[in-house]
C-alpha cells in the first residue's frame, strides 16, 4: 500500500487506534460530485468499539498532507468489519432544495441554507445563478436534483472539493494523462446513443411544449429519443433549447464504451512523458489512450473523460470508468435508471 496515505476518522489516524489493523482501502472518485465512496477494512477483537467509529463521523482520505477525498462514515458493519463512507457531495441526496422563504431554484441559497440546518458541511461555494426563469419550481427537489439541473442547463459538472467547496467546470477538451500502449481495449455501445432529442418542458404559464435538438455528424446513424424536461421547472423556450442542447453536447451524440480499463504503476504519464502514480487520476479529467484507435471510427486514438476513478490502494492500481460507459451489471442498471440498490 501506498506508504504516505492515511484515513482519519474525527480527526484520529486509523493507524494511531490501538490493537486494531487497518488496510485493503478503495477510493472511488466521480466526474458528477467528486469524493464518492471510501472503503477499507478492519481486525480487532470482537467487542471492541471505538467512539470514533460511528456512523456520521467525518472520513478523510490524505496522501502526505493533501487531503484527497472527504465523506462521511456509513453504519459500520462490526460482523463483516467492512467500512463504507460516503463522500460529501452525497449529502445533497437528502437535504432538500429549500431557502429561507421556502422552495428555491437556486442552488447558491440552497446550500447555504442546508448548511445553515446543518444537512451539509461543505464550506466554500461558487455563487450560481437560479435554475428556471420564474425563480420556483413545481415541487421539492433535493439539492443533488437541483445542481443537477443547474448543470445540465449550462452543459458543466459541479463537484463539491474537498477542504474548498462546491464549484462547477466543464469537461476538459484537452487530456491531462497519457495510458501507454496495450493497456486496455474498450468495447463499443450504443445502449444510449441518441442524434435526435425531442423535449417535453413546461412553459412559464405552466403549458407544455416541445423543443428538439440534434447533431450533424455524418455517417452515424440517426436515433431519436423522448426527454422529459418537466423536472428542471417552468422555464422559457430558450432555457429548455439550452437544456436540450447541453444534454447531446455532453455525450449523447457519441456511442458509448462498454468497459472501462484498469492501470497500474508504469502505465501513465503526464502528457509531456513524465511517469505519475495511478493516484492522481479523478473523476472529470480526460485520459489519452496511446496507440489505441477509437473503435467508433471517429480518430485514430482515443481520448476519454473518466466519469469514475476506483483506484485500489493496496495494489496500487485504478480503474478508469469512462463517460458513456453502458450499464452492464445490477447496480449499474439500477442506478442508470435513477434508482439505488439496497
Amino acid at each position: 500500500m501506498q506508504r504516505d496515505f492515511a484515513i482519519n476518522v474525527n480527526n484520529t489516524a486509523l493507524s494511531f487506534i490501538r490493537g486494531a489493523w487497518w488496510g485493503e482501502p478503495v477510493m472511488t472518485t466521480r466526474r458528477r460530485g467528486g469524493s464518492w465512496e471510501l472503503t477499507w477494512r478492519m481486525d480487532f477483537k470482537r467487542g471492541f468499539r471505538h467512539p470514533d467509529l460511528v456512523r456520521g463521523a467525518t472520513v478523510t482520505a490524505r496522501i502526505g498532507s493533501l487531503i484527497e477525498w472527504r465523506g462521511q462514515l456509513t453504519e459500520p458493519d462490526m460482523d463483516s468489519m467492512q467500512f463504507t463512507a460516503q463522500g460529501q457531495c452525497r449529502q445533497a441526496e437528502t437535504a432538500l432544495a429549500l431557502g429561507f422563504d421556502g422552495m428555491t431554484s437556486n442552488p447558491s441559497d440552497a446550500v447555504f441554507y442546508a448548511e445553515a440546518r446543518g444537512l451539509i458541511d461543505w464550506g466554500g461555494l461558487e455563487v450560481l445563478s437560479p435554475v428556471t426563469s420564474t425563480g420556483t419550481t413545481d415541487h421539492p427537489m433535493t439539492i443533488a436534483e437541483l445542481l443537477d439541473a443547474y448543470t445540465l442547463e449550462h452543459g458543466t459538472n459541479w463537484q463539491v472539493v474537498p477542504d474548498w467547496g462546491l464549484g462547477t467546470y466543464a469537461d476538459p477538451t484537452v487530456p491531462r494523462w497519457m495510458v501507454t500502449p496495450n493497456t486496455g481495449v474498450l468495447g463499443v455501445a450504443d445502449d444510449d446513443y441518441w442524434t435526435n432529442l425531442v423535449g417535453t418542458y413546461l412553459t412559464t404559464t405552466g403549458d407544455y411544449e416541445l423543443v428538439t435538438s440534434s447533431d450533424a455528424t455524418p455517417h452515424v446513424g440517426r436515433r431519436e429519443r423522448a426527454v422529459d424536461l418537466t423536472a428542471l421547472g417552468r422555464m422559457t423556450s430558450a432555457r429548455a433549447q439550452a437544456a436540450l442542447d447541453a444534454m447531446l453536447a455532453k455525450g449523447l451524440a457519441r456511442t458509448g464504451w462498454t468497459n472501462g480499463i484498469e492501470i497500474g504503476r508504469g502505465q501513465l504519464f503526464t502528457m509531456g512523458g513524465t511517469p505519475a502514480a495511478p493516484s492522481v487520476v479523478r473523476g472529470g479529467h480526460m485520459v489519452h489512450l496511446a496507440g489505441l484507435a477509437d473503435e467508433r471510427g471517429i480518430a485514430q486514438f482515443t481520448n476519454i473523460i473518466v466519469d469514475e476513478a476506483v483506484w485500489n490502494v493496496a495494489e496500487d492500481t485504478v480503474q478508469l470508468n469512462p463517460v458513456g460507459l453502458a450499464p452492464r451489471d445490477l447496480p449499474s442498471i439500477i442506478e442508470s435508471m435513477g434508482g439505488k440498490l439496497v
